[in-house]
Order: C-alpha cells, then sequence, then structure tokens
C-alpha cells in the first residue's frame, strides 16, 4: 500500500515539475508557406514511369521550448499545412489539394533560439516525422496507399532577423530544406522548402 503511494505521489511530482518547467520555457508561434516535390517510382507488367507532383502550402508553426541556454535551445512542435499544387505523371497533369502535419524536435542557436538572443542570425537542424493526404478528382492521388503519405523527416534551416518597425524589434525568418521519406506502400520521397516568420 505505501509502495503505491509513493508511487503516485512521485508520478504527481514530475508532473508538476514537467509542467512547471515547459510554463516556463519560451514558445514561438509561425506561419508562411510549405513548398515540397514528391516523387516515386511506378513500375506495372507493361511500363515504367516517375509520378511526382509539387505543391505550393499556407503553413502555421508552433514550437516550445524543452530547455535553453542563453544563445541555443532544444524545441518540439508542429507545423500544419493545406494547399494546392500540380501532378505530372504517367496520366498526366493534374490539379492536387492536400493537407500535411509534421512534427519536429529541433536544436535551434542563435536568433529564434531563445526570446531574447543576441545574434540576428541563427541555424537549426532537426529530425520528425510527417503525414500528409494529397487527393485528386474526389480520391488519392495514388490508389496504392490512397493518398496518405508518412514517414520520418530530417532538416536543416538558417534563421535571419527582419525588422520589425511595428514592434520596434527583429523578428526572425526562417528558411529550410527538408526530406520525407515515405514508408507507407507508395513510398513517395519527398524534398521541400519551409519558409517561415515569427509572430
Amino acid at each position: 500500500m505505501k509502495r503505491i503511494t509513493y508511487i503516485k505521489l512521485a508520478s504527481a511530482s514530475f508532473s508538476l515539475f514537467l509542467i512547471t518547467t515547459l510554463a516556463a520555457q519560451t514558445s514561438f508561434r509561425s506561419i508562411g508557406a510549405t513548398m515540397p516535390l514528391a516523387f516515386r517510382k511506378v513500375s506495372t507488367a507493361t511500363d515504367k514511369y516517375t509520378d511526382g507532383y509539387y505543391l505550393t502550402m499556407f503553413s502555421y508553426g508552433f514550437r516550445k521550448n524543452l530547455s535553453e541556454t542563453e544563445t541555443s535551445s532544444f524545441s518540439i512542435g508542429p507545423v500544419f499545412s493545406i494547399g494546392a499544387g500540380i501532378s505530372n505523371n504517367g496520366g498526366g497533369s493534374q490539379f492536387l489539394y492536400s493537407g500535411d502535419v509534421q512534427l519536429w524536435g529541433d536544436y535551434n542557436k542563435g536568433i529564434g533560439a531563445v526570446a531574447e538572443p543576441a545574434k540576428n542570425n541563427g541555424f537549426y537542424t532537426g529530425l520528425g516525422f510527417g503525414v500528409s493526404y494529397t487527393g485528386v478528382d474526389g480520391g488519392g492521388i495514388d490508389e496504392i496507399s490512397n493518398g496518405m503519405h508518412y514517414g520520418p523527416m530530417g532538416r536543416v534551416g538558417f534563421r535571419f532577423g527582419v525588422y520589425n518597425k511595428r514592434k520596434d524589434m527583429y523578428k526572425p525568418l526562417s528558411v529550410s530544406l527538408y526530406y520525407k521519406h515515405g514508408i507507407e506502400k507508395a513510398h513517395w520521397k519527398t524534398f521541400g522548402f519551409h519558409i517561415l516568420t515569427d509572430l
């Protein structure tokens, strides 16, 4: 009985510590654009070709520092995107629509890493996992995975300070390149850019 009580007390204490720690850390919100270029190789009994598509998407991101120093931090947060684009495959070009969710864990240095950085430039790199749906003509872009694409991701990016006259301060503008390796049956491979500015 005492052991159960100690476990409950320890769990409650750890939860309180975690909530307090996260609440004390810096958080950031950002908006901008995501531009993915995806492709896959298709092989049938009679033909071989490459499916591909390009999208332009509106994005909203949020990240929360899990730990930080005066100039760097480790953060976690999602990027949500919706948009449209064009496919180029064996059946010709078609109009596409898409929704995308990415969860990232990043190491940040310089501007955008902490609330009051000493420099107006910086960089970040991280790992994540992404899930997206790409549709065409009322169905998924591919029959194998029904338009659902998901897999591990990696990215590297840079941040630059852009002066915000209204707030009289420099706000980070982030530009990054990412790669998503599809582990669904269709095996889409995606290269993309994020261009995000902090709010």
